[in-house]
């Protein structure tokens, strides 16, 4: 899988407002102490295994390795070290993510709880209705 992701990473390009929406927009830095405020569990919402290293490589390249680390937990569950808030609330932001066609759910860090304890429960996401009355649309 990773051979298939290579070439198509090679080609992904930005255009300039999409590249200049992708940089954090504070270049207020957190202390390298490991501040739990910067970090987020993700989880793969799949019944089929995912392969965790494809996952890190396309996240570090769409995301950059500047502005966060990445750790496999297990395999649906991935650490998500942030160099800054900004960058953090950016990526939130711009979300939902998936992978694979799978989505991607986040939720805050809380060294208290165990993965299996962790709430994925409530993400937004986009839904897309197609024949909607006019009047419904906005």
């Amino acid at each position: 899988m990773a051979d298939e992701i290579s070439p198509l990473m090679d080609i992904l390009h930005f255009t300039e407002e999409e590249t200049t929406d992708m940089l954090p927009q504070s270049n207020e830095e957190v202390e390298p102490d490991g501040d739990q405020k910067t970090m987020l569990i993700g989880k793969i919402l799949s019944t089929t295994l995912p392969d965790g290293d494809v996952f890190i490589l396309v996240f570090n390249s769409i995301w950059g390795t500047a502005m966060l680390v990445i750790h496999m937990l297990q395999p649906h569950f991935f650490l998500f070290k942030f160099t800054n808030l900004a960058s953090m609330a950016m990526i939130k932001r711009r979300g939902p993510w998936s992978f694979d066609g799978d989505m991607v759910a986040f939720t805050p860090f809380n060294p208290l709880l165990s993965l299996p304890e962790l709430d994925f429960t409530r993400q937004l996401f986009w839904v897309r209705i197609y024949q909607l009355p006019l009047g419904l649309m906005n």
